[in-house]
């Protein structure tokens, strides 16, 4: 029999609660992860085939960087996300990286498909393309990235 003054040696609901969470948030993460190298597999492999099989024109070249920079904001996505649980707070220097990759598929997507040239659309990507830039190179290096 267990004297009164001595701990008790089960874990409390709180901390059981949080082991699950936590497993359960590698376990997701992972799933995730294992999705995002399946999708990746596909799309270099529909790439290569595209390429090997397609006209070798410069439009058709830069039409494939699109599911590219597609798959690498998926891959800082995840980065981020890691980071993020990892840390319990959100990184800036990632989450602004991951920006710039949708700015720089945004300007891509406006210059193939355009039939004519908006000079106001392309102005803002541009500039908002440079100061992304810019807060990148002059944002200090944090431990977490």
């Amino acid at each position: 029999m267990m004297s009164p003054s001595s701990p008790s040696t089960t874990p409390s609901l709180q901390s059981r609660l949080l082991v699950w969470l936590q497993r359960s948030t590698d376990g997701l993460f992972g799933l995730v992860l294992v999705g995002v190298w399946l999708m990746a597999f596909v799309v270099i492999g529909l790439m290569v085939v595209s390429v090997w099989h397609g006209p070798l024109t410069y439009g058709h070249l830069i039409g494939l960087l699109d599911p590219l920079l597609f798959l690498l904001m998926l891959g800082e996505l995840v980065h981020t996300l890691h980071l993020a649980l990892q840390t319990h707070h959100l990184p800036l220097k990632p989450f602004i990286a991951l920006l710039w990759l949708a700015v720089i598929r945004r300007l891509l997507v406006v210059i193939t498909t355009a039939t004519s040239w908006n000079l106001t659309t392309l102005g803002l990507l541009v500039a908002g393309l440079l100061i992304l830039s810019a807060m990148l190179v002059l944002l200090p290096n944090q431990s977490a990235d």
